[in-house]
């Protein structure tokens, strides 16, 4: 693996990709849901304290330069700590895997390749982003970076849109199942930001260490966004009934809009860019779970790695087999599991401040 380093912009489009990828995974329909018409609401609430962890993460990280939450758990709590920190990351990064590569060709396989067999869509995917994820970190970020520009201004097209097929009447009533359910029920959905779990790795890939502020509120800013525009999108241009189907949020949000009769399928458009959206999200997660794994074990080559960590993504699309599992392991699995890792880095770097702290003042 190669360890080049990155700059603001890249590490911004590496943050906003992860975080996309969620709404791509359905966390936009599930906040919808799970609120109802509150959902615009709700987002709002996650939103703030999804803000408020990237102003505590970035505030405390400050104090460690250079470092990720690997080296700091290494520094506070020795080769145990180290080793249960990183067996966690490697867990959240296998399911991450696994449902993105599952629900990506599940949907593809429904939408467009039905006669195509899903294991044979995953493999090209993992093909994919395994040689970019072995070209390093700069590659990587810089193929995000492209992405991102492809994704930005075809996505503002599509909400603007949509202006004409929204019914403001779905937004009543504005509490939806009430007050408690729109705010503190269901402020477990901020697993919807789950992405911030990354801004945990990617101080060392920095030319710059003093942009990592920079890099996690514009990126978390602009991630933000995106959510709440998906979430109003798909809570006043459908009827709830349309919101629960299986399928990518900006395939039905693209189905309903055409550009007169010369251009009527821009689902296809939209289903291509989400393609490109998911195989960056797959060659980030596949760099930094071989990272994490050369970091635990103090590998000095780590070349057979890369198999080892796409062998174990694939088989964690495998052992997701119906709707109904793949639901489980999202909304149950991978949401407290996303909650529970988030509290536990900011905890451990929370810890780590302070002994640095006694330190310096002793």
């Amino acid at each position: 693996m190669n360890y080049q380093k990155i700059c603001m912009a890249e590490g911004v489009a590496l943050v906003f990709v992860v975080m996309i990828n969620q709404v791509l995974l359905g966390a936009a329909k599930n906040i919808i849901i799970t609120t109802a018409s509150s959902a615009w609401l709700n987002t709002l609430f996650i939103t703030l304290i999804g803000l408020g962890l990237v102003f505590i993460i970035t505030k405390l990280f400050n104090k460690f330069a250079g470092l990720d939450i690997i080296d700091i758990s290494e520094h506070i709590g020795g080769k145990f700590l180290k080793t249960a920190i990183s067996i966690i990351s490697l867990v959240f990064f296998w399911i991450s895997g696994g449902l993105i590569l599952h629900h990506i060709s599940d949907c593809l396989q429904i939408i467009y390749l039905p006669n195509t067999n899903r294991l044979f869509i995953q493999l090209i995917f993992l093909f994919g982003a395994g040689i970019c994820a072995k070209k390093g970190i700069a590659t990587v970020c810089k193929t995000n970076l492209i992405f991102v520009t492809l994704l930005v201004i075809p996505m503002v097209i599509l909400w603007g849109s949509l202006v004409f097929d929204m019914e403001i009447q779905r937004i009543f009533p504005i509490l939806g199942y009430g007050f408690n359910n729109t705010f503190f029920g269901n402020a477990t959905n901020v697993f919807a930001f789950s992405g911030l779990i990354f801004l945990f790795f990617i101080m060392p890939f920095l030319n710059n260490t003093k942009e990592f502020s920079k890099i996690g509120f514009i990126g978390f800013i602009v991630s933000s966004l995106y959510l709440f525009f998906t979430v109003i999108s798909l809570l006043l241009a459908f009827p709830f009934s349309g919101i629960t189907e299986e399928l990518l949020s900006v395939y039905l949000l693209s189905r309903v809009i055409s550009l007169g009769t010369f251009l009527e399928r821009l689902d296809a458009i939209y289903v291509f860019l989400w393609i490109l959206s998911s195989f960056a999200y797959l060659s980030i997660l596949v760099f930094f779970m071989c990272n994490t794994f050369k970091k635990m074990s103090n590998l000095k080559n780590a070349n057979g790695l890369l198999f080892a960590v796409l062998y174990l993504i694939f088989s964690g699309a495998l052992l997701i087999s119906n709707v109904a599992s793949f639901r489980f392991l999202q909304l149950t699995v991978f949401k407290y599991l996303a909650i529970g890792v988030l509290g536990l880095y900011t905890v451990v770097l929370l810890v780590a401040s302070v002994l640095s702290h006694k330190v310096r003042a002793g």
